[in-house]
């Protein structure tokens, strides 16, 4: 069996409709961890719940909003991981940055995901017959290459770890600094959603992404960035990161199981690079 991208627009048409439907009459609550968690979350998780039971059945899935261990979720035929509203404080707070990230897993591997923006009435899809832009307003697509052009200077990097990220810039650079291809924190900015920060890096826009997450937050992202130049490698050794659920996350029972195992670090292959555990620009 394999996914289309027109089944992954579909998927993200409707929980783009769902999303922006419930955003009229929000009904927000605290959960366990302080984080927020609205009505319009828990709505767009079931649609994608279902779409997904009917598109594979017998699929898998789990979502932010029920992160439960599932047993054989490493192993089953198919699987996903789904974050129905990544950055719901922007999603509260009637700003743009926020976005819905699903994950389909085929033995283990991330294969197949999509990334969708609702207030901006686009997604990516990243299915069997390739990686397409779509416009869900108007239901076209159109195939997604790597970008010709560079993010602004080629040096922004967008962080959820804000302090860790600081540790590998210099906080006060001196004349020459940047010659030698040394970044300042004064490129390092935060959009408050996971999604909307890799979208942008897929479309060239950043230069780079450095965070502490979960699966759910990534997991749609993944099956885009090899065939879209970009590494995903870990933070704290430079090493890269695999594809697999097992190679990614903690995996331990807790309440951080589905977390991944450190700190990534995504950008082009041919861009922003670690070195010696710093944020380098090639030289």
């Amino acid at each position: 069996m394999t996914i289309p991208a027109e089944a992954l627009q579909t998927i993200a048409t409707e929980t783009s409709r769902i999303a922006l439907e419930y955003r009229k009459h929000l009904v927000p609550e605290v959960k366990p961890d302080m984080s927020i968690v609205t009505n319009g979350d828990k709505a767009v998780a079931r649609a994608a719940h279902k779409a997904l039971a009917e598109l594979v059945p017998g699929i898998i899935s789990i979502d932010e909003e029920d992160p439960q261990c599932r047993a054989g979720f490493d192993q089953a035929e198919w699987a996903a991981i789904i974050d129905p509203i990544d950055g719901t404080h922007n999603y509260c707070s009637g700003l743009e940055r926020f976005g819905t990230a699903i994950g389909i897993v085929h033995r283990g591997i991330m294969k197949y995901g999509l990334l969708s923006l609702p207030e901006f009435g686009t997604a990516i899809l990243a299915g069997a017959d390739g990686l397409f832009s779509a416009d869900l307003h108007s239901g076209t697509r159109t195939a997604l290459t790597i970008p010709r052009h560079k993010a602004p200077h080629g040096k922004s990097v967008v962080s959820c770890a804000q302090k860790i990220c600081r540790e590998r810039m210099l906080s006060d650079p001196k004349e020459g600094d940047e010659d030698n291809g040394n970044l300042w924190t004064g490129w390092l900015a935060a959009d408050g959603s996971v999604v909307y920060s890799n979208y942008r890096l897929i479309e060239g826009r950043t230069a780079g992404y450095v965070g502490l997450i979960n699966l759910w937050d990534i997991g749609g992202a993944i099956p885009f960035f090899e065939p879209m130049g970009l590494e995903m490698t870990w933070l704290g050794n430079g090493e890269r990161c695999g594809t697999t659920v097992n190679e990614l996350i903690r995996g331990d029972g807790t309440k951080d199981h589905w977390k991944l195992k450190d700190n990534v670090f995504i950008a082009p292959t041919n861009g922003l690079q670690l070195l010696n555990g710093r944020i380098v620009v090639p030289t």
